[in-house]
């Protein structure tokens, strides 16, 4: 679970740094980081169950 964690926190870190470079569009950047929150949720919650 924690290497699931980590990567969704990398692509988070990799989407502002994309909106940064202007690579893509903040409205791009929002539907991502929204789809990365909703993960982050759902793994917390399945370690938590797990445990």
């Amino acid at each position: 679970m924690s290497y699931a964690l980590r990567s969704d926190i990398e692509v988070v870190n990799c989407l502002h740094l994309a909106l940064r470079r202007n690579y893509i569009s903040d409205e791009i950047f929002q539907k991502h980081y929204q789809s990365c929150e909703e993960i982050l949720v759902m793994i917390s919650a399945l370690s938590k169950s797990l445990i």
